[in-house]
């Protein structure tokens, strides 16, 4: 969800988080505009709250919308290639700084362009037509530096490739920011794959098939600041977006053509307290309303429809049940921290402590799943490591108290 308070813009805020209560709480300021917030996740249900309080002497206008993707315009984050960050061909700048071959790339490219600027469709497919340039060859351990990048927005990569080996990681086109790629196309197993900044657009739930092999193939990557795209030899593989408003509710269901049984699907229901509108609502000096969210999936449903359960769960809502359940919220943390407590010399093990038991309680429940990798906080359609279950330090932090 967003929510927009133009009065507010470019106010200064501070936000508060409280692990006793599981709350967060925000103050926003500009001129006689005054807001705070106070949000969190019902430890009893599947309800997200936000509570508004105008604060100041002025009305407050908002509206809010329902952002169906992977967080909003923050999804996708400029290309922050730095002046002397250097393009790579075959690999990219740490694989060959370090030897490590075996994101290598093996076979040929021709023609290959890092473009400042978006090229429209009939450009690309210009370049699929026109006649090959100079080859370049590559052993699995040979990568180019090619050219220092200044990309601060929209761009494309473009070229024509021969592969000889389609198993594994086959860096194409990679330009590095010190830790993170600025910008990357390469293939996997076979399938192109494109990042930017650690957002990474896949190409293998689609119908295209694989890089074919011994053969040339021309592929491009294009960024416009809100959109990615992927194209073999003139045609669209597969593009993703700055997701866009929903509408007032949503279901949201993976976009793959060959869904998993396992894939849930996913619902987002929310109401505005004592508004008709969810959408819109305007808050006077002095008065408080309440964001009721529900955050529903088939696997809670249990054969009804989610979307339909969520929309009777928040339309049941009245302000004296918001505080009932408000207040067994609270009774249920005060319950858990009650339960037991640590005092150690050393505050830093202290403090690491309770954060890994917030962590427990707010992922791990008796007769639910156990979390993956990021917990209840993906805010991605695909994390890393899919966001699954590792079993090594990195799943036993919160768990393990040596």
């Amino acid at each position: 969800m967003r929510l927009a308070t133009p009065a507010l813009k470019e106010a200064t805020f501070k936000t508060t988080v409280d692990m006793q209560l599981a709350e967060i709480r925000g103050e926003y300021t500009k001129d006689a505009a005054s807001l705070t917030s106070r949000s969190w996740v019902d430890a009893n249900r599947n309800l997200y709250c936000i509570e508004l309080s105008n604060k100041g002497s002025v009305l407050l206008a908002m509206s809010l919308k329902n952002i169906k993707g992977s967080g909003g315009a923050g999804c996708m984050m400029p290309v922050a290639c730095r002046k002397n960050s250097i393009t790579f061909l075959g690999a990219t700048e740490t694989a060959v700084r370090d030897k490590y071959y075996t994101n290598h790339f093996y076979g040929e490219m021709a023609d290959f362009a890092v473009l400042d600027r978006v090229l429209s469709d009939s450009e690309i497919a210009n370049r699929v037509h026109a006649q090959r340039g100079e080859v370049k060859t590559f052993d699995g351990k040979t990568a180019y530096s090619w050219a220092k990048s200044t990309i601060t927005h929209a761009f494309t990569l473009s070229c024509w490739i021969k592969m000889s080996k389609g198993q594994g990681n086959e860096h194409i086109i990679a330009s590095d920011c010190g830790n993170t790629r600025a910008f990357i196309l390469w293939s996997e197993n076979g399938f192109l794959r494109f990042g930017i900044n650690g957002l990474i657009l896949y190409c293998w739930d689609t119908e295209q098939k694989k890089i074919p092999l011994d053969q040339w193939v021309h592929v491009a990557a294009t960024y416009d600041g809100k959109r990615m795209a992927v194209l073999m030899d003139g045609k669209l593989v597969k593009a993703i977006a700055v997701p866009e408003d929903a509408g007032p509710s949503f279901l949201n269901e993976l976009d793959t053509a060959t869904p998993h049984p396992d894939m849930r699907k996913a619902v987002v229901v929310p109401r505005v307290m004592g508004a008709a509108d969810a959408r819109t609502l305007t808050l006077e000096p002095g008065k408080t309303t309440v964001i009721a969210t529900a955050i529903l999936s088939d696997l809670e449903t249990k054969g009804k429809d989610p979307l339909a359960e969520a929309k009777s769960l928040v339309a049941a809502l009245t302000p004296d049940k918001l505080a009932g359940y408000t207040a067994a919220h609270r009774q249920w943390w005060h319950a858990y921290w009650s339960k037991s407590s640590i005092e150690i010399a050393n505050k830093i093990i202290e403090q690491h402590w309770y954060p890994t038991s917030y962590i427990i309680a707010s992922c791990s429940r008796a007769g639910k799943p156990a979390p993956g990798l990021y917990g209840n906080w993906i805010t991605v359609d695909k994390p890393n490591w899919h966001g699954d279950i590792h079993i090594n330090y990195n799943f036993q932090a919160p768990f393990d108290r040596r």
